[in-house]
Parts: structure tokens; sequence; C-alpha cells
């Protein structure tokens, strides 16, 4: 595993105790959302730690890594390094499923909600993407999402 943020402490990482991780990734927030998650996936390989929970499975032979960061700012700049460090692959895609600052007065509770663009924080985006990174969702993710909603 390739270290460039977190601490080198052996095998597993710190936090989530993974050594490796999938292209294809899933985060919420909620632990309990991720083991709802699991219950799509075939081949499950669970890891929990810290009352974090990692799972690595299959889905419609795609290789899906699903995490839980817990919650906020700290939370996640903990975790997603982690992962993006456990995978062998460039490529990632990772999609947040969970709630996403989506307080609005026309949204209620269980709406579906595809975002395109982020705005990273200063602390979070900078120290886990760098300063140039824009967070931009790619267009075929996306409309794969929306056309399956």
């Amino acid at each position: 595993m390739k270290r460039w943020v977190t601490l080198d402490v052996g095998e597993n990482s710190l936090h989530l105790q993974i050594d490796k991780a999938y292209p294809n990734v899933l985060t919420g927030g909620d632990p309990g959302r991720i083991e709802k998650t699991a219950r799509y996936l075939n081949n499950c390989q669970f890891a929990r730690n810290r009352g974090f929970v990692t799972v690595h499975g299959t889905y419609k032979c795609m290789s899906v890594t699903a995490f839980s960061t817990g919650i906020g700012v700290g939370s996640v700049s903990a975790t997603l390094p982690e992962v993006i460090e456990a995978c062998d692959d460039p490529n990632m895609n990772i999609i947040r499923i969970g709630t996403a600052g989506g307080l609005q007065n026309y949204l209620c509770k269980g709406d579906f909600v595809v975002t395109t663009t982020a705005v990273p924080t200063k602390t979070a985006g900078e120290t886990v993407m760098g300063s140039d990174y824009k967070a931009v969702s790619s267009p075929l993710v996306t409309g794969a999402i929306e056309e399956a909603a």
C-alpha cells in the first residue's frame, strides 16, 4: 500500500484496518448504511474497526469497496485517504451515498438527488486531493446513476 498522507502503521490502515480497496467505491457516514449496501454485494469481506465498517465484494461482476466515514470532515479526512492509498488503480470512482448537505426547503427526506459538483472545503478537500483538484463528477457515472434511478 502506498503512503502519501496517512501514517505507516503496518500492513493495514490505521482507522479502517484495510490493506486493499477496489476502484469502485461507495462511501457513507453511517456504518449501518454500509451494512445495508453489503446486502447487494456477493463474496463480501468485512473489516470493522473503531466503529467504521468496510466491505469488499462484487456487484454484477464489478469489484466494489464500500466504507463508512463517520460524521464530519475530520472522519472523512482520516478515512478517505486510507481508501485512496489502498487502491492500486488510479482511475477510481468514489460515490457518496446518504445525506450530503442537501438541506433545502424543497427537498424531503428520502428524495433522490444526484450531484454533479461539490464545494471542497479548504481543510478536507486540500488535505485529501490537493489544492488543484476540481470536485466535478464523471458524466458517465452520474448518467448511469440517474438511469438506474
